[in-house]
Formats: C-alpha cells, structure tokens, sequence
C-alpha cells in the first residue's frame, strides 16, 4: 500500500528515567493529494504523559499535541515527489523517541491495455508492464464487474470467460490498476464484440455467372468470418437480399453458418443489356445504443449475351491479336456440384497452350490476356473446366480452338 522507513531512537535526561516506547508509522492516501500519517502510542515506561511533534522535511507541522487519535492529515501535497519526515514522543522530562517514515506522491508509469477475444465466450486482457518510481515493476489488481479476480499480480494478461450477450450490451466491464507506494494508475474497459461483429464488403462474396440472352445465376455468400461472427449470425439469421438495377428480386435466410451461401436465378432478362446486382446483409446487434448499424453490400456490373450459352465453353473469341499476344475471352457453363456449402470448392479453369499448361484460373474467369508469344505462329489453345484442380483429369468441359499471331 505504502512505502515507509522506519528507524528508531531514545535517549534520556536521566538515567533512571526511560524514553517512550518505540513505535511504527504508517502513510495512508485520503484522496488524490491528501494523506494520513499514523502511528502507534508510544507507551512512557514511568506512566508519564506523552506529547507527538510531527516533522516533514525537518519543518515540524504538528506540534506538543497528545493526539488521542495518534494519527494526522497532511492536505494538498504535491504529485510526483518523495516525503522524508519523523515523529517524535516526549514525556514530561524531555526524554524522546523518534520515528522516522518516507512517502513517494509518484504513481506508477502509465500503460496499455488491450483485449483479445478468442470466441463468443473467452477473451484475454493484456496490458504492459508498469514502473514504479525506484525503476521497479508494478504489481496490479484485476477486476470484472466490480469482482476482484486478481491481487497483487506481476502478470500482464488474464483468460477470462465472459457472458456474449452481456458483452455485446457493453455489460462487462473491466479495470487494471498498476499499485504504487501510495497511489495507483488504474485502467478501464468494457468488453464489446460490437466491433467484431460488423460485417463489411470485404466478407462478402458475389458473383455472376453462366450469363446467357435472358438468364444468369448469382453466388452471394459470407467469407472471413471470425467465431464472434458466426456465433451472431447462427442467432440472428439475417437474410442475404438480392437486388436487380436497384428492385429486389429475392432474399434468403442463409446466414446461420460459417460458410453461407445463396444461389439465386435471375430470369427474363434482356439480351445484350447491362445490369447491376447487388447483395446486402444487415448488420444486427443486440446493443440498441449503437442502431442503426451499417449494411454489409456489394455490386457488380454484367452484359446478357445475344444468344443462349450452352453446355460447354462456347463463344471463344480472340482480340487484339499481336505478334506476341492476344486477348482470350469466353463463355462457360458451370456446374454446382454436391458440396451444399460451398460452390464448386476447388473448381478452376486451365488455359493448355500446345499441349503445355500455360495458366489456371478462378473458376469465375471469362477472359484472360495471353503473352510472350512467338510472331507468326499457329498455336492451339485448349480451355478445360475440371472439377478438382489437384486432379487434371477431372473434366467437367473443354474446348480446344486454334488462332495465328501476326
């Protein structure tokens, strides 16, 4: 609580007469630069009265006063600095014993303080160590919700469990405080998964394919999920909702998993037209304070083709044609295979340049730009779409077409 020093003396008027007894001090914290220096009566051997004069940096501050409380409040000191002073007992014939005490006003260092959730339920509290005024590490008491959970620790971190909903209510609160001689620095937190539960562009997936005159199908799905993430949305069960150039064509309640996704058609298009589809999810939380919460979206733009694709990669065209390049674009028609939460995992398309593997691509790739070819050249270009890009052989369709560069 306190650093003290403490020495003891006596002497005497005369021999037969004896000082006070010894006796110990202590320093106390009233408030922020008040403090109480108490001590202990010191007992006259001969039953005489004895009388405490109280010094602080050899200015004597309390003077002849018996005290019956033994105890007195020094107000309005100043931070960061280090008290030496002394109490001294007389009895009625001079006789004195000396106590002497010393008091640091200097708090701990200050420090950091994070948190890590490690799930919906677990999180760690982290700090950094504290110095005291003699260079030395601070111990510190943790708290939870007004509960002392740890005294007197030289750790810099605790595992605890905590309740979710609570937390996302901003209900579990928290405190580290670095214990000086005298004073402490304390550190507050609430814990709040508010922050780990918003979901941003960057979690969501959307794309367009098998685009033919009139129809395309739509992928949109969740990815990058933290356990805090999906513990929410197996609760919430918030919707995906598709929208068409602005009109919402359809919406699902497919978030109630760590890979969640929705695989809407959408019919009665218009050939060589261009549109928008846009997917949106409502962020959720059970912390009314922080409402309206943000809504996860994202877009992409696509073109109808003038005729209908077919089972296999079809209009394959060749552009810009140079002496060492060319433009590859095409159409393919994919397949979902039987994996319910996750579209065509390790589906990819591979670019076979005579004979040889020249690039793999996402299984989404429509086009890709072929270089460091040979002027004057016939080349024959075979697009293959396999099914398992660990294994070749595992064709779904390909095609194979032949072009000349110039």
């Amino acid at each position: 609580m306190f650093g003290l020093i403490v020495l003891f003396s006596g002497c005497t008027e005369k021999d037969s007469n004896l000082p006070p007894s010894m006796f110990e001090v202590t320093v106390g914290v009233l408030n922020g630069n008040s403090v109480q220096i108490s001590w202990e009566p010191a007992i006259d051997p001969d039953n005489g009265f004895v009388t405490y004069n109280v010094f602080l940096a050899g200015i004597e501050i309390l003077h002849g006063t018996p005290l019956l409380s033994h105890s007195f409040s020094l107000n309005d000191i100043s931070l960061s600095n280090i008290y030496y002073g002394k109490v001294v007992a007389t009895d009625e014939l001079g006789n004195r014993t000396e106590s002497d005490f010393s008091f640091s006003t200097e708090k701990p260092s200050d420090f950091t303080l994070s948190t890590k959730y490690e799930g919906y339920s677990v999180a760690h509290i982290v700090w950094k160590k504290a110095k005291l005024p003699d260079g030395s590490n601070a111990l510190f008491d943790v708290y939870l919700n007004n509960s002392h959970i740890m005294a007197n620790t030289a750790d810099t971190s605790v595992l605890i469990s905590i309740n979710h909903e609570n937390a996302v209510k901003g209900l579990n609160s928290f405190s580290v405080i670095a214990k000086g001689p005298l004073l402490t620095t304390p550190k507050y937190g609430i814990f709040t998964f508010q922050d780990h539960l918003l979901l941003t562009e960057k979690n969501l997936i959307l794309n367009v394919y098998n685009i033919s005159d009139k129809r395309a199908e739509v992928l949109a799905g969740l990815k990058n999920l933290s356990s805090a993430v999906g513990y929410h949305l197996q609760r919430q069960r918030q919707p995906f909702f598709v929208y068409v150039n602005g009109v919402l064509h359809s919406s699902e309640i497919k978030c109630n998993s760590m890979s969640s996704q929705y695989f809407p058609t959408i019919d009665n298009l218009t050939p060589n037209t261009s549109y928008t589809i846009k997917v949106t999810l409502t962020n959720i939380s059970f912390n009314t304070a922080y409402e309206p919460l943000p809504i996860a979206s994202k877009e992409i733009t696509f073109t109808t083709n003038s005729i209908p694709i077919t089972n296999s990669f079809d209009l394959v065209q060749f552009e810009n044609i140079t002496s060492t390049s060319v433009d590859l674009s095409w159409r393919v028609l994919l397949y979902r295979q039987s994996c319910a939460t996750c579209y065509d995992c390790n589906n990819r398309i591979l670019i076979y340049l005579n004979g040889v593997l020249w690039h793999t691509l996402d299984k989404f790739a429509t086009g890709y730009s072929l270089t460091g070819l040979s002027p004057n050249t016939d080349y024959t270009l075979k697009l293959v779409y396999i099914h398992n890009f660990n294994n070749p052989a595992s064709i779904i369709s390909s095609k194979e077409v032949v072009f000349t560069t110039k």
